[in-house]
């Protein structure tokens, strides 16, 4: 039951940094016209270890560790009643911590830089609840 309930929390880590997170607001109807919308979203992620091939737990190697921070500015523009236009910009910084297999001196890794852009149009043919 362990096993699964931490297959389930991986999964559901992955996906919200992958796919959700930070989520832009859903909304139920388009925003009006000439509507805006600015947000910010943020997620953290901070790791000592992973799951192996067999869905066990297993520490990183040498007491590493890793963390992730993603910062998300989104927009939305109500460009008809029902036409929506998004968008949304990723800033990532990842850290791995660890010590060096061939110098066994310990070592910290940060990467910073734009993450995913994304830029779309939503169209609801109905406005009101059927």
């Amino acid at each position: 039951m362990t096993k699964l309930l931490h297959l389930v929390f991986i999964i559901s880590v992955f996906l919200q940094s992958a796919y959700a997170a930070p989520v832009r607001p859903t909304l139920q109807a388009p925003l009006e016209e000439k509507q805006i919308l600015f947000g910010f979203g943020a997620s953290y992620l901070n790791s000592k270890g992973n799951f192996d091939t067999g869905g066990s737990q297993k520490d990183f190697e040498s007491a590493g560790s890793f963390g992730s921070f993603t910062g998300t500015l989104f927009g939305q523009y109500g460009a008809s009643n029902q036409i929506t236009l998004f968008s949304d910009l990723s800033f990532v910084s990842n850290t791995a911590k660890g010590t060096s297999s061939t110098t066994s001196t310990k070592i910290t890794n940060t990467e910073i830089g734009l993450g995913d852009f994304d830029l779309g149009m939503r169209f609801q043919a109905n406005r009101e609840p059927i």
